[in-house]
């Protein structure tokens, strides 16, 4: 069962960033997880054709996390399955009433339809810690972490040429949550590149994201090409 102080932390960070609030610490960025080579975007394809298995989708089983970002940030269906309906205030207002089985509730069906959020994979993990399945959180933490390491291995977030790449808005603000980082401003700048003015123990800093796949899926939800 974990008992690792920073699984809280990174929850309480990312709740409190959420809400809108300034995060106090500035973690390093996390080491690297191996890709590991087995499920793929497949495997939740699948399951979205005939229903998820008795029990949801088995999170022990990690994916290919860049392939499985690539695929959904791609799919035509990913503002249905992800974005529409997203019940991250409910469940960081369960986590500040510590309504762990409320947690539970409410990112269990969302991570089944939407295995890609961040925010909601850390949260479901301390929840499941907190209502004793140790073992379970484990693998949410796991995919919290594979899914920050795939953003940061897209690049450094320092130029726009070396812009973390995103498969949404919402993990743009994720990675944030990550680094305890709160937003000052933003622009968009030419390429569909975000440049965000960030700040973090009293400290300015800028970071870039490629946000092309968002931009995207706009132009085709409008019936524009390109």
């Amino acid at each position: 069962m974990i008992r690792d102080e920073r699984v809280r932390l990174a929850v309480i960070v990312t709740a409190l960033a959420f809400l809108g609030a300034c995060a106090t610490e500035a973690p390093p960025p996390p080491p690297p997880l191996e890709k590991p080579p087995a499920a793929t975007a497949q495997l939740f394809d699948e399951q979205a054709r005939r229903g998820a298995p008795k029990g949801g989708p088995n999170w022990s089983r990690l994916p290919d996390f860049d392939e499985l970002r690539t695929s959904f940030g791609d799919r035509e269906d990913f503002a249905d399955r992800c974005e529409r309906g997203r019940p991250a205030r409910d469940v960081f207002a369960a986590i500040e009433q510590e309504d762990w089985s409320g947690v539970e509730g409410l990112a269990a069906p969302w991570l089944e339809a939407c295995p890609v959020d961040i925010d909601i994979h850390i949260a479901q993990a301390v929840a499941l810690e907190e209502l004793g399945r140790g073992e379970e959180s484990e693998q949410h933490v796991l995919w919290h972490k594979g899914l920050v390491d795939s953003i940061l291995r897209s690049g450094d977030g320092r130029t726009p040429e070396t812009a973390w790449v995103v498969i949404s808005i919402a993990e743009e603000y994720s990675v944030l949550h990550v680094f305890g980082m709160s937003l000052r401003g933003r622009d968009l700048l030419e390429g569909e590149i975000d440049r965000m003015e960030v700040e973090s123990e009293g400290k300015v800093y800028v970071v870039h994201f490629d946000s092309s796949a968002h931009f995207r899926r706009l132009r085709s939800s409008l019936g524009e090409s390109g």
